[in-house]
C-alpha cells in the first residue's frame, strides 16, 4: 500500500530532504475505485454536496497539479489527517485548500531565535535556494490556510509573514517556541476565511474559522507533541478539551511524536502503552486516520511519521463537498442487488383489503401506550364496526396518493419515571407516543414487505426474514470453522459491531416534547429509523444488505478471501460473512492487505449508509496459529479474543460434548433460584416457575447442540431440588420419581420437560427443515460438505407393497391375501399406477384395494412433499414430536378431574399427589424409614394411609356425607382416591362447584390433619364443614361471574 519514493531532486535545485514531499487529495467516495484512497471512522455521517476540490480560484485539476509538482520535484502520494465529523458534514470537512509546512533544515544549520530575519525564523531559510523552494510550493499550491511547525521563534511580524507567503491579505497567529524547540505558525487568506476565535495551549494552536463565502464554521488545530511519554497524557487532555469546547467540524494534524503501530517504526515488535493511548484517543473522539501511501519510513529515527502529525513532510489537503444539495451522496452503483419480480410488485402495490387490516388490528396489543389522539389499540378492538369505514378510507387515500395527514406521523416524546420520587434526568425513561393509525399502517406495510424480503436479501442475512433463523448463522459459522481447522490454514474471524443503528436518514416524521402534559411546537427528524416501528427492522436489514453485497464484491475481486467449505470432489462454497441485525461475523485470511481492505470497505459502507462500525467493541479471533495477530488487530484498532467464544448467544469453536459450554445455562439457573429460594413458594408456584422459566433456559442451546447426559442429569437435579425443596435447610423428600414428573398431564405427570427427549425433538426439526428448505443457505452448505443420500420417496423408487406410502401402514399388512398372490411383490408405485382387468385375485379384497387406491391422486410430474402425520396441518411441530417421543402405554389417569377443575394451582398439585398416593401420611413416612406411631390423627383408631385419611376415616366420611347432602345425591364411595377422582368429574359449566369439591375437601382435611399432628390444635367437624362451604363459595366467585350474598344462598344454589 506504500509507494516507492520518487526521484532525488528538490523543487528547485537538489536536496534529499525534499524527497519526502507529499500530496493527498481527499475526495468524496463515489465509486469502489476511490475506496483505497480513504480510511475513516465517521461518527456522525451525513450526505452533502460535492463541491470543487479547491474552492479558491483554481482551475488546475488535481491530476494537472500532480504533473506540475512532478516537474518541480518528487511527489510521494499520501499522508494522514485526523478529521472529526459533525451534523451534515460528510467525510471531508473543509472547502479550503490547506497547506501544512514543516520546517526544512540540515543538521548543521543554526538559528538565532532573537533576531527577526526570515532566515532566523526558520532554520536554513537564509539559504536562497531553500527560501525559493518554499515560496514556490506556496505559490503552486495556492493554499488558503498554511500551518508551519517548529518555527523556533517566540513571535512574528508582518514583514516576516509577507516574506513567507507573499500575500498581502494574509493574517496569522502563532504559538511561541519553548526555548530552541517547538513553535507553531498558522496563516490564512482573509479573503477566503476569517478567524472567529483562537485557543493556544501548551502543545497546540487552534483557530475557529468562518468561510467568507457561505459562513461555514470549522476548526483547525496544529499540534507539536511532547517527546516524553509521561507528558503525552497532557496533550490528549488538551485536545479533548478543545473538542468539548467547540461544536464544529474539526481537523487536527502535526507532530504528535508518537506512532500508532509497531510497523511504523523500524525494530518495533510490539505495541507500547503510548500507541494504545494514541489509538484510543482517535477512536474515542471519532477521528479519521486515512491510510498512508508513501515510503515505509521517514528520515529520522527510522520512524514512519508521514501523517499530518509529522514534521518531515509538506502536505497539501484538497477538500470539498460540505453543504449544498442534500440529494447528492455516495453511490453504490457498482454493486449488484437482487430485484423483485413483476408479480411481486403487483402484490406489494395491490389495494389494501379489509381482511388484511382487520387481522393486523386484532393481533396488536390493546394495552400499548396511546398516541397523540389518546386512543389505544383496545379502542379499535372494541369499536371496529364503528371505525371500520374511516380506517379503510385512510388506507385507500394512502394507496392512491402515497401520503396521509401530517398529524398521523407526529410523535410525542414523554418521560416516564423509573422509580418513585424521580428527580434527575437519568431517573426517567423516554418513550415515543405514536398514533394508533400510524402503527396499523406501518404493520400492514411491514407484513407486505416481509413477504418479498427473502428474494432480495442475501442468504448470509438471517434476521427478520421468514424461514430464516438465528441458529442458521451459528450452524454455518461452526461448519466453516471446522473446515478451516481441518485445512490447517491460519485464518481470522472479525466480529464487527454497528455502533449506532439509528443513524440512518429519516426525514419523514416530526417530534414534540411533552412537558407537564403539554407540548409547544414540533421539530423534524433527520437521523434514525424509529425503534419500535414495525418497519424499522426490515429497513435496517435492507441497509445492511449493502454491506453484504460489498463483502461479496470484495471477495470476487480478490480483496477479501473468506473460508471455503466442501471437499475436492464437490463444488466449494466460500463464506465471507454472516449478518444478523448489527452483529457481523467476517471470515478472513491472516493477511495485512486483507485487513486494510476490510477497513477501507467499512469506510465505504459508513459513507453510503451513515452507520458506523464500532471498532472499539469489535473483536478479532485467530483461527489456527496466527503469529502476527496483534499487528493485524492494531490495523483495525480492535480487541483480541480467543476460541471458544460466543456468537449470537451460542458457543463457537467449542466441542459440543464439552460440559463447559453449558456453564452459562447453569449460571442463569442459579441466579434465578437465588431469588426464588428466599421467598415462600407453594409447590404449585414452583411447578409454574419450572415449566415457564427453568426448563426453558436451555432451549436455545439445545436447538443446535445435543446435551450431554451428565449435564442433563445436573439440570434435572437443580429443577428436582427446587420442586421438592422449600424454606429452611432440612432434608426434603422427593415425593414422586422425576421421570414420572416429566410425563404429560394425561399420563399422570406434571408436564415438566424431559430435557433429553426435548433435545431430540428440537434437533429433529433440522431434519424436517433439511427436507423442506431446499433453497436455504445452511442446507446447501451441509449438502456440499457432507453430501446427501436418498431420504424421501418417489413413485419410481417406492415399493408398492412394503413402503408406507399411503395410509398408516404398508399395503402388505393391510391386504395380506392380495400380497400373498401378487406376481410382482417388489413392484414400485409407478409400475402399478394403471391397473388392467383379467387378474384372478379375490374380487372382494381386490375391490377394497381399488376403492382405497382410487381415492389417491398420484401425478408423475408432481414434486413430493414431506408431511408430518402427527399434526392436522401436516407441518412439523416440536411439541408434537416431543409428545411422540415421550408417550408411553396409555394410562387411565384422572387428569381432567385434577387439572380442569377450577381450583388454585397449589391445590391441584396437592390433589395430584393424593391421586399418586404420595402425600406424607404416616405409612409413607414409615416406608421412608422414619419410625412414627402408625395411627390416624383424625379418628385416632386405624393406621393412617392416603385412602384411609381421605375416604375411609370416620371424620372424612362425615365430611363426604355433608357434601352429598349438600348436592342432594346418593353416592357409594370407591376404595381409592384414584377411583374417586376417576368417576367424580361432570361436564358442563353447571358442575363447576361439583368438580372442585374433592380437591377442596381433601385440601382442607389435610390441613386439619397437619394442625393436629404438628400443633396439637383440633377443630370441630362442624367448623370444618362450614370452612369447606365458604372455600367453595370463594373459589366459585373467583372463576365465574356468580356472586353469593351469603353462605345460605350458595347452599341453595348447589341444591
Amino acid at each position: 500500500m506504500f509507494g516507492p519514493r520518487e526521484g532525488p531532486e528538490g523543487l528547485v535545485g537538489s536536496g534529499s530532504d525534499l524527497n519526502d514531499l507529499k500530496h493527498l487529495s481527499v475526495k468524496p467516495i463515489a465509486q469502489p475505485t476511490t475506496l483505497n484512497r480513504v480510511s475513516s471512522q465517521p461518527d456522525k455521517v451525513r450526505p452533502a454536496k460535492v463541491d470543487s476540490i479547491l474552492t479558491c480560484a483554481d482551475s488546475v485539476s488535481s491530476e494537472k497539479r500532480m504533473r506540475s509538482e512532478s516537474s518541480h520535484g518528487a511527489i510521494v502520494k499520501g499522508t494522514t489527517w485526523f478529521l472529526q465529523l459533525f451534523d451534515d458534514r460528510w467525510l471531508v470537512l473543509l472547502e479550503f485548500s490547506l497547506s501544512w509546512w514543516p520546517p526544512i533544515r540540515y543538521e548543521d544549520e543554526e538559528c538565532d531565535v532573537e533576531t527577526g530575519g526570515v532566515g532566523e525564523a526558520f532554520p536554513g531559510m537564509n539559504d536562497k535556494d531553500k527560501s525559493l523552494r518554499m515560496h514556490n510550493l506556496i505559490k503552486l499550491w495556492k493554499a488558503d490556510v498554511i500551518c508551519l511547525q517548529e518555527t523556533k521563534r517566540a513571535e512574528f511580524n508582518r514583514q516576516v509573514i509577507q516574506s513567507i507567503w507573499g500575500n498581502q491579505h494574509v493574517d496569522w497567529t502563532s504559538l511561541g517556541s519553548n526555548g530552541a524547540g517547538g513553535g507553531i505558525l498558522l496563516m490564512w487568506d482573509r479573503r477566503v476565511v476569517e478567524k472567529v476565535e483562537e485557543v493556544a495551549g501548551n502543545y497546540s494552536l487552534s483557530c475557529k474559522f468562518r468561510s467568507v463565502l457561505d459562513q461555514f464554521e470549522w476548526i483547525f488545530t496544529g499540534v507539536y507533541g511532547p517527546n516524553l511519554d509521561s507528558e503525552r497524557g497532557l496533550l490528549w487532555e488538551e485536545l479533548a478539551g478543545l473538542i468539548s469546547w467547540w461544536d464544529a467540524p474539526w481537523c487536527t494534524g502535526g507532530d504528535f511524536n508518537v506512532v500508532r503501530f509497531p510497523s511504523e517504526k523500524s525494530g518495533m515488535a510490539a505495541f507500547s502503552y503510548a500507541m494504545h493511548e494514541f489509538s484510543e484517543f482517535i477512536s474515542e473522539f471519532g477521528l479519521l486516520d486515512p491510510p498512508l501511501w508513501a515510503d515505509h519510513f521517514g528520515l529520522v529515527n527510522q520512524r514512519r511519521l508521514p501523517r499530518l502529525l509529522s514534521y518531515h513532510y509538506p502536505i497539501l489537503l484538497d477538500c470539498g463537498w460540505i453543504v449544498g444539495d442534500s440529494g447528492c451522496r455516495p453511490l453504490v452503483d457498482g454493486l449488484h442487488f437482487s430485484s423483485i419480480s413483476s408479480d411481486e410488485v403487483c402484490w406489494l402495490e395491490r389495494p389494501f383489503e379489509e381482511e388484511e387490516i382487520f387481522k393486523v388490528v386484532s393481533n396488536m396489543n390493546g394495552d400499548e401506550a396511546p398516541g397523540p389522539g389518546g386512543f389505544p389499540m383496545a379502542f379499535f378492538h372494541a369499536c371496529w364496526s364503528i371505525l371500520r369505514a374511516d380506517l379503510l378510507a385512510v388506507f385507500s387515500e394512502f394507496h392512491e396518493f402515497g401520503s396521509f395527514q401530517r398529524s398521523l406521523n407526529a410523535t410525542f416524546l414523554t418521560l416516564i419515571p423509573k422509580k418513585a420520587n424521580a428527580v434527575e434526568i437519568r431517573d426517567f425513561q423516554s418513550i415515543s407516543l405514536v398514533s394508533s393509525v400510524n402503527k396499523i399502517l406501518a404493520k400492514v406495510l411491514a407484513n407486505r414487505l416481509s413477504g418479498v424480503l427473502d428474494s432480495i436479501i442475501s442468504p448470509t442475512q438471517n434476521a427478520f426474514i421468514h424461514g430464516r433463523q438465528m441458529t442458521d448463522s451459528v450452524l454455518v459459522a461452526n461448519e466453516c470453522l471446522d473446515s478451516r481447522l481441518k485445512e490447517g490454514i491460519p485464518g481470522m474471524w472479525f466480529f464487527a459491531e454497528v455502533e449506532k443503528v439509528d443513524c440512518l436518514l429519516y426525514l419523514y416524521c416530526s417530534f414534540s416534547v411533552l412537558i407537564n402534559g403539554g407540548s409547544e411546537g414540533f421539530f423534524g427528524s433527520f437521523r434514525g429509523i424509529r425503534q419500535g416501528d414495525s418497519l424499522s427492522p426490515l429497513l435496517f436489514v435492507i441497509v445492511m444488505e449493502a454491506l453484504s453485497r460489498m463483502m461479496s464484491k470484495a471477495v470476487e475481486g480478490g480483496l477479501l478471501s473468506g473460508f471455503q467449505v466442501g471437499s475436492m470432489d464437490s463444488h466449494l462454497v466460500r463464506v465471507s460473512h454472516l449478518l444478523f441485525v448489527d452483529d457481523t461475523l467476517i471470515f478472513l485470511d491472516a493477511k495485512p492487505d486483507h485487513i486494510f481492505n476490510l477497513r477501507l470497505l467499512f469506510t465505504w459502507f459508513e459513507a453510503v449508509s451513515g452507520l458506523k462500525i464500532n471498532l472499539n467493541k469489535s473483536e478479532m479471533v485467530s483461527v489456527g496459529n496466527v503469529p502476527d495477530l496483534e499487528d493485524l488487530a492494531g490495523i483495525m484498532g480492535c480487541k483480541i479474543i480467543q476460541l471458544p467464544m460466543t456468537y449470537l448467544g451460542l458457543p463457537l469453536g467449542a466441542n459440543f460434548k464439552s460440559k463447559s459450554i453449558w456453564d452459562p445455562i447453569l449460571e442463569k439457573m442459579e441466579c434465578k433460584l437465588f431469588g426464588w429460594q428466599r421467598v415462600y413458594l407453594s409447590k404449585g408456584g414452583r411447578v409454574t416457575l419450572i415449566k415457564s422459566t427453568l426448563s426453558s433456559l436451555p432451549t436455545y442451546f439445545m436447538s443446535l447442540f445435543p446435551i450431554p447426559a451428565s449435564m442433563a442429569l445436573r439440570i434435572d437435579k437443580i429443577q428436582r431440588d427446587f420442586l421438592w425443596g422449600g424454606m429452611g435447610k432440612g432434608k426434603k423428600f422427593h415425593l414422586v420419581n422425576w421421570s414420572h414428573v416429566c410425563q404429560s398431564l394425561k399420563m399422570g405427570g406434571l408436564g415438566v420437560r424431559n430435557l433429553r427427549i426435548f433435545n431430540q425433538a428440537l434437533l429433529g426439526k433440522w431434519l424436517w427443515r433439511y427436507g423442506n428448505e431446499e433453497n436455504a443457505f445452511w442446507r446447501y452448505l451441509i449438502f456440499i460438505k457432507y453430501g446427501s443420500s436418498f431420504g424421501g420417496w418417489t413413485i419410481t423408487e417406492t415399493t408398492f407393497w412394503d413402503d408406507v406410502w399411503c395410509g398408516t401402514c404398508s399395503l402388505r399388512n393391510a391386504f395380506r391375501d392380495l400380497n400373498r398372490i401378487a406376481r410382482h411383490k417388489d413392484a414400485v408405485v409407478g409400475d402399478l399406477l394403471q391397473f388392467q382387468n383379467g387378474v384372478d385375485w379375490e374380487m372382494g379384497e381386490y375391490n377394497d384395494l381399488m376403492v382405497f387406491l382410487y381415492q389417491l391422486k398420484l401425478e408423475r410430474s408432481a414434486v413430493d412433499q414431506l408431511r408430518w402425520t402427527c399434526t392436522t396441518s401436516g407441518l412439523f411441530e416440536v411439541r408434537s414430536y416431543y409428545r411422540l417421543l415421550n408417550s408411553h402405554s396409555n394410562t387411565d389417569f384422572p387428569w381432567k378431574s385434577i387439572w380442569q377443575s377450577r381450583v388454585p394451582h397449589k391445590v391441584a398439585v396437592f390433589t395430584w399427589l393424593v391421586a399418586q398416593g404420595k402425600i406424607l401420611t404416616l405409612d409413607n413416612l414409615r416406608r421412608r424409614r422414619i419410625w412414627v406411631l402408625d395411627w390416624c390423627y383424625m379418628c385416632k383408631r386405624a393406621g393412617e394411609s392416603v385412602n384411609h385419611l381421605m375416604i375411609h376415616c370416620e371424620y372424612a366420611q362425615e365430611l363426604w356425607s355433608m357434601i352429598f347432602c349438600l348436592f342432594g345425591v346418593s353416592w357409594a364411595m370407591p376404595a381409592t382416591t384414584y377411583d374417586l377422582l376417576h368417576c367424580w368429574r361432570r361436564k358442563g359449566p353447571a358442575y363447576v362447584v361439583w368438580n372442585a369439591t374433592p380437591s377442596c375437601l381433601m385440601w382442607l382435611l389435610w390441613r386439619e390433619r397437619n394442625q393436629r399432628a404438628l400443633k396439637d390444635a383440633e377443630r370441630h367437624s362442624a367448623d370444618l364443614k362450614l370452612l369447606i362451604i365458604r372455600t367453595l363459595m370463594e373459589w366459585t366467585a373467583a372463576v365465574t361471574s356468580c356472586s353469593f350474598p351469603s353462605v345460605f344462598a350458595f347452599i341453595d344454589g348447589c341444591v
